[in-house]
């Protein structure tokens, strides 16, 4: 029951680690990982004929500008294929590193679970051989259901014939014959079935959380692309001379190079 239940919760961590990797990524959809809010550069002369070179204003940031993202497909594909490979390419490492992490965990929990689950599905098999007489080899999971459902297969043929239900019946061999020694044990034999299905459960919601991190990748590519072009489109810059002759300050000729980003 111990390591029953420090795997149950070490499946519970990796949950919880995705999704809130998940939500940290979700969150930040609706602001720019990088933010760059508009800035005015300003490059001025001094005055008229004062010696020194040109000057930007001080406590403002230089930087290039973006440029529109080509052939974006290829970054959703790549989303697609290992998630957080798109945004790394496309220089969000943060995100990316979010998606890694996320798909890892996956990956970790899946394999635990499924090798956990074939463990289960030996024991209650060889439990079945060992209590009930049955053969193991070449059955099928309604078999396994049906040997938890009666003390032995004439118990159980009777009452699909009964049923009228005769399709369901199994024949009286060697093959197919189970007789539980003991109520107790074929209640046991069910509990570890029962608990076999519950880990294959959790295996499967693990394989569907490994489809959405691919899906969530992608979707945020599309919407990164989105955001940069939108940006690059909306980017404007002007360069312009400015002459000014005040009395407080004379005569001075100033450049300015204005850039949103």
């Amino acid at each position: 029951m111990v390591k029953q239940g420090w795997r149950a919760f070490f499946l519970a961590w990796i949950g919880v680690f995705v999704l809130g990797n998940w939500w940290s990524l979700l969150a930040g959809s609706g602001r720019p990982f990088f933010q760059l809010g508009k800035k005015s550069f300003n490059v001025a002369a001094g005055q008229v004929g004062a010696k020194g070179p040109w000057s930007l204003n001080q406590g403002e940031k230089t930087g290039l500008a973006p440029e529109k993202v080509k052939k974006p497909i290829r970054f959703v594909l790549l989303s697609l294929i290992l998630p957080g490979s798109g945004e790394w390419l496309m220089g969000h490492h943060t995100a990316a590193k979010i998606l890694f992490l996320s798909e890892a965990a996956l990956w970790a929990g899946f394999w635990g679970s499924n090798a956990y689950t074939g463990v289960l599905e030996r024991d209650f098999h060889a439990f079945a051989a060992l209590h009930a007489a049955v053969d193991a080899r070449g059955k099928d999971e309604q078999y396994w259901i049906d040997v938890g459902n009666a003390s032995n297969i004439f118990e159980f043929n009777e009452r699909r014939i009964i049923q009228r239900n005769v399709e369901a019946t199994y024949p009286e061999t060697d093959e197919f014959f189970w007789q539980w020694d003991s109520e107790a044990n074929r209640l046991e034999y069910s509990r570890l079935r029962s608990r076999h299905q519950t880990w294959e459960r959790r295996t499967t919601l693990i394989v569907a959380g490994v489809i959405l991190n691919h899906l969530i990748s992608a979707v945020d590519v599309i919407r990164l692309i989105h955001k940069d072009n939108k940006r690059t489109a909306q980017q404007q810059s002007r360069l312009f001379w400015e002459f000014r002759n005040t009395p407080q300050q004379g005569q001075r000729l100033a450049l300015h190079l204005l850039v949103n980003l």
